[in-house]
C-alpha cells in the first residue's frame, strides 16, 4: 500500500457495510504510512481523514482490509483527522463522545471516567483513588496525549484527578468505617470484662448468713437442740403421729387431752432434724 494512496482505489472493500457519511469520509481518506509488526502478523495503518468517524466504522474498515491480505492476522487503523488546528475545546464540544469511545477501546479502565477541556488541558476525573492509581500505572496520560497528537495534531496536557463528588463520598465512607471500628472496639472491651462473680458455696441463696462452724452429720448428738449443718438436701420426708397426753383435773381420773402432733421416732438423726425443724 503506497503512501498517499486513497482507499477509493481498493475496490475489494465492501463500502455498503458502512454508514453513508462514514463511507464517503473513509473512501476519500489517504494512507500516511503502514507499519508491519511481523511477530504478531499485524498491520498498523495511519489514515488521514477529512472528518471524524465513529471508532466502530474504523473497526469495519480494519476487518475488511484484514480479509484482503493473506498472512495478516489483524489490522489496526490509526486515524489522523485534518483541519482541527489547535482547538481542544472545539473537539471536546463537538465530537468528544467518539473520541472517548476510541480512548476507552484502547484503555478499558477509562470507562466511567468524566472529562473536561480547559484550554489545552484535559481533566480526566475518576470515581476513586484505586482507579486513578491504576490508570496512572497504565500510562493513561501519555496514551491520551499521543492519541490526540496523532489524530488531531493537538499538543495537550492531561491531568488525572478524583471526581469531587466521589472524593466526598470516599471521605464519608472512611468516616463511617472509622466509627464502626470504634464501636467494635467498645464491644470487644465489654466482652473482655470479667463476668460478675458467681455466688459461691459460702454465700446465702435465701435469707441471711449466720456465724458458726458446721457440725459434721456423724457428730450430731440426739440431745442437741441447735446446731449448724452443711450439705446438699436431696430429699426430706417427715411422718407425724398422734400422741395422747393424760390430763389430771383435781381428783378426777385422768382424761385424754388434746392430741400433740410431733415427728415420729424418739432418737437418731432424723429425730434431731425433726426437732430442729
Amino acid at each position: 500500500m503506497n503512501r498517499g494512496a486513497s482507499l477509493a482505489l481498493i475496490n475489494a472493500i465492501v463500502w455498503d457495510d458502512f454508514a453513508p457519511g462514514a463511507a464517503e469520509v473513509l473512501r476519500q481518506g489517504s494512507v500516511q504510512r503502514v507499519e508491519l509488526i511481523r511477530g504478531k502478523g499485524k498491520w498498523v495503518v495511519y489514515l488521514c481523514l477529512a472528518d471524524i468517524v465513529h471508532p466502530s466504522e474504523l473497526d469495519k474498515l480494519a476487518s475488511n482490509m484484514c480479509s484482503l491480505v493473506e498472512g495478516i492476522k489483524c489490522v489496526e487503523i490509526v486515524p489522523c483527522f485534518e483541519g482541527w488546528g489547535t482547538s481542544l475545546e472545539t473537539l471536546y464540544s463537538k465530537h468528544w463522545d467518539m473520541v472517548m469511545a476510541e480512548l476507552t477501546r484502547r484503555l478499558p479502565a477509562l470507562a466511567g471516567a468524566t472529562c473536561q477541556a480547559q484550554g489545552m488541558v484535559l481533566h480526566i476525573r475518576v470515581a476513586n483513588e484505586v482507579n486513578r492509581q491504576h490508570l496512572k500505572a497504565k500510562g493513561c496520560g501519555s496514551l491520551i496525549k499521543r492519541y490526540l497528537h496523532q489524530a488531531f495534531g493537538l499538543e495537550t496536557e492531561v491531568l488525572l484527578e478524583l471526581d469531587p463528588g466521589a472524593a466526598r463520598t470516599e471521605e464519608i465512607i472512611s468516616q463511617a468505617m472509622e466509627v464502626e471500628k470504634q464501636i467494635l472496639a467498645q464491644i470487644r472491651q465489654e466482652e473482655d470484662k470479667p463476668s460478675p462473680k458467681a455466688k459461691g458455696k459460702d454465700e446465702a441463696i435465701y435469707g441471711r448468713m449466720f456465724k458458726g462452724e458446721p457440725v459434721p452429720l456423724r457428730e450430731v448428738q440426739d440431745e442437741e437442740k441447735l446446731l449448724i449443718v452443711q450439705g446438699e438436701v436431696f430429699g426430706l420426708e417427715i411422718e407425724l403421729e398422734t400422741v395422747r397426753q393424760p390430763v389430771k383435773d383435781g381428783g378426777r381420773d385422768p382424761v385424754e387431752g388434746p392430741a400433740d402432733r410431733r415427728p415420729a421416732g424418739n432418737g437418731g438423726a432424723l429425730g434431731a432434724l425433726g426437732e430442729i425443724a
